[in-house]
């Protein structure tokens, strides 16, 4: 958790949920689940039901290389109809540059204050899907901020006023090398990074180890959890590198199949141990709103 005088860091926020985090509180937000049947209407209403329990509405882009309607769509109807706040993912694996600029003024315009870039997971299932890269995370939290700061930068648009946005960014905990994932991670918090998402955490003890690796946080890291409860979501989980699933979890639903207790337990301690580590809140992937809801209420009151 960054120390009191990081505070002055944040000179202006412009969003409730970066305003939670500047007083170093505990924050909780939650990825919204894909359009079911292309309908935003049910979208609206589940994000209704679990609103009181988070603080903000992650929205995230093609995740797992998959197809879904804009960020920029969703973003801009959650908080215009169900009165959320949003953060919208942007992916460097589907754009270039232009794209990732006109992505960043479309969320000026649509009021859409916090943003989080993202690398992007390949397609294992499409090898026909081309992955674009032309910058990566680090460049475009750059390119973004500089942006922000009132740069001239690949547009002819004359900005009336200086975007009010937030940026964020992913630090991956079970990286093969801590060392370069540390290096990589503080290259996005001097490219203006102001708060951080990790991967999804699937053991408590990958907290500690990279804690007592990095230190103390240069800005607010708030943890990932996925309840795993069945050997089917362990194996689309493991069809992707980026994720790292301890060993007792696999052997454990490969024997059992589902067991939705075991997954909650294990979600609830990782919030714990992030919680005494000192970092600075959790958040929820799930597409179940009835398990996410019953995750949170467990965690909160552990973590409270």
């Amino acid at each position: 958790m960054p120390d009191s005088d990081k505070n002055d860091d944040f000179k202006y926020s412009y969003s409730k949920f970066l305003e939670t985090l500047k007083k170093e509180s505990f924050v909780f937000t939650l990825e919204v689940a894909r359009l079911k049947k292309f309908a935003i209407k049910e979208v609206l209403e589940e994000v209704s039901r679990v609103r009181e329990l988070f603080d903000a509405f992650v929205v995230p882009n093609n995740p797992f290389a998959k197809s879904f309607p804009h960020p920029l769509a969703l973003c801009s109807e959650l908080q215009r109809r169900g009165g959320v706040e949003t953060i919208m993912t942007i992916c460097c694996r589907d754009k270039n540059r232009l794209a990732i600029v006109s992505e960043v003024l479309g969320a000026v315009i649509l009021n859409i204050r916090n943003i989080v870039v993202v690398t992007g997971d390949l397609s294992m299932m499409n090898k026909d899907i081309k992955p674009v890269f032309d910058i990566n995370s680090i460049q475009a939290v750059k390119m973004i901020k500089n942006l922000i700061d009132g740069e001239k930068l690949l547009s002819e648009l004359q900005l009336e006023r200086k975007p009010e946005l937030h940026v964020g960014v992913v630090v991956n905990l079970s990286a093969k090398s801590l060392e370069e994932e540390k290096e990589r991670f503080f290259m996005k918090v001097d490219a203006g990074a102001e708060y951080a998402f990790t991967q999804m955490v699937f053991d408590p003890e990958v907290l500690t180890s990279f804690k007592d690796f990095i230190g103390r946080f240069p800005i607010p890291i708030i943890v990932s959890i996925y309840p795993i409860i069945s050997r089917e979501q362990l194996n689309f989980l493991m069809s992707f590198p980026s994720f790292n699933v301890p060993s007792w979890i696999i052997e454990h639903f490969r024997e059992k199949g589902k067991n939705v207790k075991m997954g909650i337990k294990n979600c609830v301690e990782i919030a714990v141990k992030a919680r005494e580590l000192g970092f600075n809140g959790i958040h929820v992937i799930c597409k179940d709103t009835n398990l996410a809801t019953q995750l949170i209420e467990e965690i909160k009151q552990e973590v409270d």
